[in-house]
């Protein structure tokens, strides 16, 4: 699910409860994924993360305002989504896209996320610039073009600016070993002197992301160099 479609799936539960101050009776609880659903006595619903439900006052039967829920969810929502976050992190590092959509299929409100992900990048936990040089350096050592890094990287929510300064300044050398790493595994067992088996290992690279200039260089160079 993309990072608009789950605003939206989320908004679209929580933007029609309106706050107001009088008393309603929840009279059914249910899950969807990650989030618990309260439906009250006048059929409108109120969504809370999953994670805060056993610590929740209310039960099926159980009277509540909107005001009050809204309230309690302002008292403990950070914690949680704190938790979680850490949590998340701990695993592998994320980039500030990655770890707020994780929040938000969570269940936890956008104030909430939003609140989360500065604290997280005012203590350095989080950094999209760390991640990027990290990222790129990982895949380049793992055979794999900027072309392709490129890609990865915007599915990881990483702006256009950030990825182009970041590969702009890749050595000319690490992406040229990288590709020539990349060739000799493709080329191995082939006849790089026929045309459709060279076609293939070109292809072959061109899917792990390597432009075509790079292809030309480094096959002219694997073929150069004298069999044992």
């Amino acid at each position: 699910m993309s990072n608009q479609e789950s605003k939206r799936s989320y908004v679209s539960v929580q933007s029609y409860v309106p706050l107001t101050a009088s008393s309603l009776t929840v009279t059914e609880i249910s899950r969807r994924n990650h989030i618990n659903i309260l439906t009250l006595s006048d059929g409108s619903t109120l969504c809370m993360p999953h994670a805060l439900f056993e610590n929740a006052p209310w039960r099926t039967g159980s009277p509540i305002t909107r005001a009050s829920f809204e309230s309690w969810l302002d008292e403990n929502e950070y914690t949680f989504a704190m938790q979680r976050a850490g949590h998340t992190l701990s695993a592998r590092s994320r980039t500030e896209h990655e770890l707020a959509e994780t929040l938000r299929q969570a269940g936890y409100r956008e104030t909430t996320v939003n609140r989360v992900l500065t604290r997280l990048i005012q203590v350095g936990y989080i950094d999209d610039t760390a991640f990027v040089q990290s990222w790129i350096r990982h895949r380049n050592s793992s055979g794999y073009g900027q072309n392709r890094i490129r890609q990865e990287l915007r599915m990881k929510g990483i702006s256009e600016e950030l990825i182009a300064n970041a590969l702009g300044s890749q050595d000319d050398d690490d992406i040229f070993s990288s590709a020539y790493r990349a060739a000799e595994k493709a080329a191995r067992g082939k006849d790089l002197t026929n045309y459709k088996e060279r076609q293939k290992v070109k292809a072959a690279l061109a899917r792990r992301g390597f432009d075509f200039d790079t292809i030309d260089s480094v096959l002219s160079d694997l073929c150069s160099v004298p069999e044992d």
